[in-house]
């Protein structure tokens, strides 16, 4: 582990440069910020409900099961990406200007337009605590998300021997989320720890309901089988979850650095930046078109260095913004991570078997 946040062959007037190049490119980025969120809110109800239509009107028009599985898929994958995407952003309280605010950034005020959603867990563990001291040990609950071991550099403990189990957990995604934010609030705060998680699983099926009575039923009334979207929602929402949970694996202690529980916290943006780049991971493909994919079907998570410096960024931003960060960093000679996506699929279980051990 490393006791220092500053790499050693920076020297004072070095650190000062770098966040000075950091701060405007923060700026330049935050002056796009009305653009972004009208351009989402626009999208985001119309989209929802082309989206439910036009799968009910496959479902109505084609008696074939192949047909109406792959429509299924496709709206349940569109579907989810951006759930998840305005409710991340949303947490993170990114919003235009003072007389506009995304629908759902209310969430950062600790209101929700929806009953029992769980956010506070969230905001603390994550937004307080994950993007502030990042990938320091015992004070970001993300380094090993209470139960994984992919670094060397974190101490073993008896709980790490179910790492791949804990992996493969991941197609529950959303309570597995749940109950990390949930415990990790609990313990923080002193409070109860199964009033928060049941709140946030009530939430969950809330958020579910739309795929599992909604849809099934417009399907039935349209003379079609209503258990096939059912069971994809199931398929697809399993699938999508276990693919992020690898994306959010080799975010941090994949190829990152682990700073010492007793390093001593960034004092100003600079320093705070070169936490966030030394303790991210990105993920690429080496192609302009798939990595921008990537980076929308992740919500930005690709992109996990540009999110820690710009949280409250579009993922479009955010995937704008890495050329200039990339080169930044090379200016100064600080190890900028980023891995080819095919290779953590393969990576990530493997590291989860080696470093489930001592």
């Amino acid at each position: 582990m490393r006791n220092n946040i500053i790499p050693d062959h920076m020297s004072k007037e070095d650190v000062e440069s770098f966040g000075e190049e950091m701060l405007q490119l923060k700026h330049e980025i935050s002056l796009d910020q009305e653009g972004f969120s009208h351009s989402h809110l626009g999208k985001m109800l119309p989209t929802r409900i082309f989206l439910l239509s036009a799968t009910a009107f496959l479902f109505g028009i084609f008696s074939s099961n192949l047909v109406a599985v792959v429509a299924s898929f496709i709206f349940y994958f569109l579907w989810y990406t951006q759930t998840a995407y305005f409710a991340h952003l949303s947490l993170h309280g990114s919003w235009g200007n003072k007389d506009y605010a995304h629908p759902l950034s209310v969430v950062s005020d600790g209101k929700y337009p929806f009953p029992f959603v769980e956010t506070t867990s969230w905001k603390s563990g994550h937004n307080a605590t994950h993007h502030v001291y990042t990938n320091i040990y015992n004070v970001d609950p993300d380094v090993d998300y209470g139960v994984f071991r992919l670094s060397k550099a974190v101490p073993w403990k008896p709980i790490y021997l179910g790492n791949i189990l804990w992996g493969i957990a991941g197609v529950f995604f959303s309570l597995e989320v749940q109950h990390h934010h949930a415990s990790v609030f609990a313990k923080k705060k002193n409070k109860a720890y199964l009033p928060l998680f049941l709140k946030g699983f009530l939430g969950t099926l809330l958020r579910w309901s739309p795929h599992i009575v909604i849809l099934p039923t417009l399907v039935y009334l349209l003379g079609s089988n209503p258990w096939i979207p059912v069971f994809c929602f199931w398929g697809s929402q399993m699938l999508a979850n276990l693919l992020i949970t690898f994306v959010l694996l080799s975010g941090h202690t994949y190829n990152c650095v682990v700073f010492d529980e007793n390093v001593k916290q960034s004092e100003n943006f600079a320093e705070w930046s070169l936490l966030q780049i030394q303790g991210t991971n990105n993920l690429h493909f080496n192609n302009p078109i798939l990595d921008m994919l990537l980076c929308e079907f992740t919500h930005g998570l690709s992109t996990q260095t540009e999110h820690h410096l710009f949280p409250v960024s579009s993922s479009t931003q955010q995937f704008e913004a890495k050329k200039r960060v990339k080169e930044i960093c090379k200016k100064y000679g600080i190890k900028y991570n980023s891995t080819h996506y095919l290779r953590s699929l393969i990576e990530v279980p493997v590291r989860l078997i080696r470093y489930s051990l001592p």
